[in-house]
């Protein structure tokens, strides 16, 4: 993982070098989504004010920031 958050649903996130976003469940379950472009590469991810996920990533153009929502 190239940066790990704590989410505000309890679950700690993180990015990775091969275009995925992710959690970790306290009980130690992992789910991992592909970033809707291949190639994007992610390189950090922070909880931010509106207890959403974002994550900075070098994509097509350059650098991007992404939300993330913890809700399903």
């Amino acid at each position: 993982p190239y940066g790990v958050a704590a989410g505000p649903d309890g679950n700690m996130w993180y990015v990775t070098n091969t275009s995925k976003v992710g959690y970790v469940t306290p009980g130690g379950s992992v789910t991992e989504f592909d970033l809707p472009t291949v190639g994007q590469t992610p390189f950090n991810i922070t909880t931010g004010p509106d207890n959403n996920l974002w994550l900075t990533y070098f994509g097509t153009g350059g650098n991007k920031v992404a939300r993330v929502t913890t809700a399903g």
